[in-house]
């Protein structure tokens, strides 16, 4: 292991970018979790196109 402040960054660097791996695993998780099971319509309300087509529909 490298030693001092080069090692400590390092160290920063690998646990901040696993974290964002796990973060953006468990958003995608959460997302399929609300379309399939949910059937809220949490994507839809997210996606711009699917809410202009949506209130062009209610027209």
């Amino acid at each position: 292991p490298v030693q001092g402040a080069p090692g400590l960054i390092a160290d920063l660097h690998e646990t901040g970018g696993t974290l964002i791996l796990w973060l953006a695993g468990a958003h995608a998780l959460i997302a399929i979790w609300h379309q399939f099971v949910m059937k809220d319509g949490t994507l839809e309300r997210m996606n711009p196109l699917a809410s202009n087509e949506l209130a062009d529909s209610r027209e």
